[in-house]
């Protein structure tokens, strides 16, 4: 075997191994299972992880202001 075929074995190594690591990764669906975590603490708590209950009931307003107000206007059509 010359030089060009040990660093193509190499590479294909290299690249089966970058596949595998790739594929095989147990973090890969983290950032879904974050959202979930996320989604399933909102349904128990009734806010986002990241939001204070001040600010969940200052968000609920906010649309239910935008609602009435969007319901008015389809009224005024």
């Amino acid at each position: 075997m010359n030089v060009i075929d040990w660093i193509s074995v190499v590479a294909a190594f290299a690249a089966v191994g970058w596949f595998v690591k790739t594929i095989l990764a147990k973090d890969r669906d983290a950032e879904r299972f974050e959202e979930d975590d996320a989604r399933a603490f909102f349904d128990e708590h009734g806010h986002w992880p990241d939001e204070t209950p001040a600010d969940a009931e200052a968000r609920a307003r906010r649309a239910e202001a935008n609602e009435r107000r969007a319901r008015a206007d389809q009224w005024d059509l």
